[in-house]
């Protein structure tokens, strides 16, 4: 009896001790403040031209800021682990608008496709029935165009880019020879509507259903607030990212790299996700509330809920990236604001 006593307070320990952990805030650590060193200003007199368009555009990924002019492609990459800008070989001689929508936040970074150290995009094509891909390698610093001629009876779809050869158009698979495959598909498996935000990586995909509205009303049973899409041969397999502690509806797709994703809450400024796609698990942690919360980011005006935009009440927003060991969460307000996460692994463990 006495064993039994101490195994069951042995057991209540641990479970206290796991749940308290939990709760600890994550240390972080500031890697950057614009209004310190703003490498912005710093660079404008080396290419005035170019830190002076108010067209660029910019992309938070890995440890970088992408930087590029909308209609030519990708100019500079500034590494904030180096403090370097480095000139990336990735503008195109010929002019091409990008097929981007933006948020009412502003951010651009769910519309671009990622694969390691490349980023692609999808622009106008050269025809009503085409549309062009363009992928530029940071790394390897070299770029490279594709077209697909889209038949007339995917035109009403907007394309998924599943890989550098292939777009997705529901569940069919569109090569850049012309060829079309028809995927199968899950029972549970769901396609963009419009307001959804995807988010685009190798062979697989997320579609964020919510992530305008703070505390949605969604039936799980029915519908998938945030779902994990994978093509694995000719199938298209559909997971929905569920939590055992709390309402996934209530979290939004921040950014992902590889097989981790990043999940931020609508309410609670300091509180976080981690999802693994190769366990399934959902982890979730806290970070310092005196830098995450309210008062330290840009609010948004409330949109108004209409047909193109129901429901958005979610008022403020981060910028957020990845790479193997860290998360890179940008806080905004009067400047710009960098705080590390270093070996973010060590949450899943």
């Amino acid at each position: 009896m006495r064993m039994r006593f101490i195994l069951c307070f042995c057991s209540l320990l641990n479970f206290w001790n796991s749940c308290s952990s939990q709760k600890q805030p994550i240390s972080v650590e500031k890697i950057y403040d614009s209004k310190i060193q703003n490498y912005v200003a710093k660079y404008r007199n080396a290419d005035p031209a170019f830190f002076n368009n108010e067209k660029d555009f910019w992309v938070q990924y890995s440890s970088w800021s992408v930087l590029g002019i909308d209609d030519f492609g990708i100019k500079y990459v500034y590494d904030f682990e180096k403090e370097d800008l480095i000139r990336v070989n990735g503008l195109y001689e010929t002019p091409k608008k990008m097929i981007l929508k933006y948020d009412f936040t502003g951010a651009i970074g769910f519309n671009f496709y990622f694969d390691e150290t490349r980023i692609g995009w999808l622009t106008l094509g050269p025809s009503m029935t085409s549309t062009t891909l363009r992928v530029v390698d940071i790394e390897a610093s070299t770029k490279d165009e594709k077209t697909f001629n889209v038949p007339h009876s995917l035109l009403e779809i907007e394309p998924i880019i599943v890989n550098t050869t292939s777009l997705l158009f529901n569940n069919y698979l569109l090569h850049v020879d012309g060829r079309i495959d028809t995927l199968k598909v899950d029972k549970t498996t769901t396609f963009p509507a419009d307001g959804d935000k995807v988010f685009m990586h190798k062979n697989a995909f997320m579609i964020d259903k919510y992530s305008g509205q703070k505390n949605p009303n969604v039936d799980a049973s029915k519908t998938n607030p945030i779902d994990f899409n994978q093509i694995e041969g000719n199938r298209l397999t559909t997971r929905a990212i569920t939590s055992p502690n709390g309402k996934t509806q209530n979290y939004r797709i921040e950014c992902g790299y590889r097989n981790v994703w990043l999940l931020s809450h609508k309410s609670n400024p300091e509180k976080f996700c981690l999802y693994d796609t190769k366990s399934d698990k959902l982890h979730p942690f806290e970070l310092d509330k005196k830098i995450f919360n309210l008062d330290n980011l840009s609010l948004a005006d409330p949109v108004s809920s209409d047909e193109t935009s129901p429901g958005r009440d979610v008022i403020f927003s981060y910028f957020a990236s990845m790479n193997a060991d860290n998360l890179y969460i940008y806080v905004i307000k009067n400047g710009i604001e960098i705080y590390k996460v270093s070996e973010y692994g060590t949450i899943m463990k």
